[in-house]
C-alpha cells in the first residue's frame, strides 16, 4: 500500500498468472473514475501512484473521456514494461476546457506471461 507503506491499507491490482499453454491473448482491466464535476473553473489535476514489475509485456494506460464519449478514447499517459517493484507517482492536468468527464485507468497483459500492475492514491486536485 503506497499510503501507509505497509500492508495494513488497500490498493488496486491486476495480475496475469503464468500458463502453461503459449497464447497471444490479451487481459485488458480498466477502472472507470465517477464522473469528474461540471462547471469547475480552474486547472484540476489527476493524481494517482502506479507499479508495474515482473515482465515486459504490459501496459498501463490513462485515458481523459470528453463529454461521456467512449467510442475511440486516446491515451494521454502510458507506461510500457518493468517500472521496477516500487511505487512511483503518475500526474495529468486538465483543463476545463477540455470538458473531461471521466478519467479510464487501462492495464494490458498478455496471457502466458506473468505480470502485475497496481494503482493507488486515486485522487482529483483542484
Amino acid at each position: 500500500d503506497h499510503t501507509y507503506g505497509n500492508t495494513s491499507g488497500y490498493y488496486v491490482t491486476t495480475r496475469v498468472p503464468f500458463l502453461s499453454t503459449l497464447t497471444n491473448d490479451l487481459d485488458i482491466a480498466a477502472l472507470v473514475s465517477p464522473r469528474l464535476p461540471d462547471n469547475q473553473a480552474g486547472l484540476m489535476c489527476v493524481d494517482w501512484w502506479y507499479m508495474m514489475h515482473s515482465t515486459d509485456e504490459t501496459e498501463l494506460n490513462v485515458y481523459l473521456i470528453s463529454n461521456e464519449n467512449y467510442t475511440s478514447p486516446k491515451a494521454v499517459w502510458r507506461r510500457y514494461g518493468d517500472q521496477g517493484r516500487h511505487w512511483q507517482h503518475g500526474q495529468l492536468q486538465i483543463n476545463p476546457s477540455m470538458n473531461i468527464t471521466r478519467v479510464i485507468y487501462e492495464s494490458v497483459g498478455l496471457f502466458g506471461v506473468r505480470t502485475e500492475t497496481s494503482l493507488d492514491d486515486l485522487a482529483l486536485i483542484d
